[in-house]
């Protein structure tokens, strides 16, 4: 299996891309005009009601409070403020892994959340704006949960959410951020200049983790050489592998399969050089074109930088790549020899490799 971090970001990516292909069907309404134009409409009495008196879904962004933000802002819906008062109190944040943060407090305010409700909307918004990152992880588990940034407030709201993310400085709840923003209005353009620049430049690397893990599916002809941009640009290894992680994908191979060959070639480094090799061997065969030139590096490699186990683990579905002619599966079946056979290289690399070779290799 592929190392855990790695497969981790594959299914953030996934679930991601399948939530925006069922909320483009369930809930974008059929009107004109992207999320911008629809924050022109009147918000202002939707974002201030309470939780008794507004229950239809708000067409626009509810009002930014003119005065105190976060739980304490006029207006607020007083049970989800009671819930996050539990979080402030009660949750513990994980920045290593930030989706099981709060998780016990999430639960119960993402059942208590009405979406169609404008003063929840309003509030979870301004609990976004909290002064404490435990209140904002509450806010964003019920804006995940319920696909708030695919609803028509959310989009309009969507300026707001990528201040509130420039803004961030929590680690944990950075590493939150990418998965709701990546909901967003990506049509509209300021949006997603907006994302854009936090892939860029945010100071917290979980920010940019979470951000370029699904955003080559919003746009790739514009966000593929982003992120491949990205990745050369970037210094954290965090960031590395989750644009790698973004770039597994059954797609777009005239986009990526040159470029994932040459990062191979030249990527020092064990675990992103191996995350680069399971995208060009682990998919629907996308990459075949690539596999001699590949096999040949592979080759090469693994006689001048000592494969670790990780390594192994990734490169080792190369013997069972699809797509790949005789010529080009011997090849990989005799560059996965080389690995078992090097007593120099560690026993639990060698014994992955002489189980995949002695499975798939005549």
């Amino acid at each position: 299996m592929r190392n855990h971090t790695t497969l981790l970001l594959v299914l953030v990516a996934s679930f991601a891309a399948c939530k925006k292909k069922e909320a483009d069907k369930k809930d974008v309404p059929d009107k004109e005009g992207s999320g911008t134009s629809m924050a022109s409409g009147t918000g202002t009495g939707t974002g201030t009601g309470t939780g008794t008196a507004a229950t239809a879904a708000p067409d626009a962004a509810p009002a930014v409070p003119a005065g105190p933000r976060g739980r304490k802002a006029d207006g607020n819906e007083p049970k989800l403020v009671e819930l996050a008062e539990t979080a402030a109190t009660g949750c513990t944040l994980d920045p290593m892994y930030p989706q099981n943060a709060c998780r016990e407090q999430v639960t119960p305010a993402a059942a208590a959340f009405d979406p169609d409700n404008a003063a929840h909307v309003a509030t979870i918004l301004n609990l976004l704006e909290d002064e404490s990152p435990q209140v904002r992880v509450l806010a964003l588990g019920v804006m995940n949960d319920d696909y708030v940034m695919q609803k028509p407030a959310g989009r309009a709201a969507g300026a707001r959410v990528a201040a509130a993310a420039a803004a961030e400085t929590d680690p944990t709840v950075a590493g939150l951020f990418g998965h709701v923003l990546l909901q967003g209005d990506f049509a509209d353009k300021a949006y997603a200049d907006a994302v854009t620049k936090l892939a860029t430049d945010h100071p917290v690397p979980q920010m940019r983790v979470s951000v370029v893990s699904n955003l080559a599916v919003q746009e790739p002809a514009r966000f593929i050489p982003f992120l491949q941009e990205r990745y050369t640009a970037e210094t954290d290894k965090a960031v590395k592998k989750s644009i790698l992680g973004a770039f597994y994908t059954p797609d777009n191979a005239d986009l990526l399969c040159g470029w994932l060959l040459q990062q191979f070639v030249g990527e020092p480094d064990n675990e992103l050089a191996g995350a680069i090799a399971y995208d060009i061997v682990w998919s629907n065969g996308r990459c075949a074109s690539a596999y001699d030139s590949f096999a040949a590096a592979y080759a090469e490699r693994v006689q001048t930088i000592a494969p670790d186990f990780m390594f192994a683990l990734n490169t080792a579905y190369m013997v069972e790549a699809k797509g790949a002619t005789p010529e080009q599966h011997k090849a990989m079946c005799d560059a996965a020899k080389l690995v078992a056979d090097n007593q120099a290289v560690t026993e639990m690399a060698r014994d992955k490799m002489k189980e995949a070779h002695g499975k798939h290799c005549k």
